[in-house]
Parts: C-alpha cells; sequence; structure tokens
C-alpha cells in the first residue's frame, strides 16, 4: 500500500521533526485519531509501532479492505506503548 507508506515517511521525516523544531516538545510522542484515521493509526500501530509511544484510537474502521487488518501479523514492539482502544455500538 504505497499511499500509506508515503504518509507514514512523511509523519516519520518531515512531521515530527518540524513539531520538535517548532515547538517545546518531550521525547514521549501520542497519536489520537478517529475512524478512517484510527484505521491507519492501528496501521502504524501494528507496522512501525516505535513510531509513537502512546496510541488512542477511537472507532478505527477496521472493516476497510475486507479487514485485511486483522488478519496481520503485528510488528514486535522494542520499547514500553500506552494502546487505548474504543469501539462504539
Amino acid at each position: 500500500m504505497q499511499g500509506w507508506f508515503s504518509l507514514v515517511r512523511f509523519i516519520e521525516t518531515e512531521l515530527q521533526p518540524y513539531i520538535d523544531a517548532k515547538y517545546r516538545t518531550t521525547s514521549t510522542k501520542t497519536l489520537i485519531s478517529q475512524s478512517l484515521r484510527g484505521l491507519l493509526a492501528t496501521e502504524i500501530l501494528f507496522k512501525k509501532p516505535d513510531l509513537f509511544d502512546n496510541y488512542i484510537i477511537t472507532s478505527p474502521s477496521l472493516w476497510w479492505d475486507d479487514e485485511s487488518l486483522l488478519k496481520y501479523t503485528p510488528a514486535l514492539y522494542t520499547s514500553k506503548k500506552y494502546v487505548f482502544i474504543a469501539v462504539g455500538k
């Protein structure tokens, strides 16, 4: 999925360094997202988990692409993660 890779690379190589340079930040990085963006956050958590330390994901659209993400084996974490996932009715 080329679009996914390009967006994640942008977050990692351009957006996070820009935010760190422009604002007073700590080394702890948190991703908060919902719905289709929640799907992206879940995909980042599964495929590139060390990009963020904390994940708050609400109502991720896991139905997307015939629920293919649910069949994926997540990458192993190399550091401690805090993950909160909420799904509504």
